[in-house]
């Protein structure tokens, strides 16, 4: 690994990916279950970026280490 860990704005490239790695984090959880789709809402970034912000966390290589969408209240979608 290059530099340190860099946040900032996921990439239109990387948000496939970003919906992956938080599912694979999701499943960690014993009480996870799939049972009602929730995990195709969670993988969704894509459509989550369009309504908020998604930032991802990036080593010096580039490869992603996490994501998260930034709610700004209770209203936003």
């Amino acid at each position: 690994m290059t530099g340190g860990v860099t946040v900032r704005l996921a990439r239109d490239d990387e948000l496939d990916a970003a919906g992956d790695l938080v599912v694979a984090a999701y499943r960690t959880h014993p009480d996870m279950e799939d049972s009602d789709g929730y995990l195709a809402h969670v993988r969704d970034v894509r459509g989550r970026v369009t309504a908020t912000d998604v930032l991802v966390a990036v080593d010096g290589d580039g490869r992603l280490l996490g994501c998260v969408s930034y709610v700004r209240d209770h209203t936003s979608a």
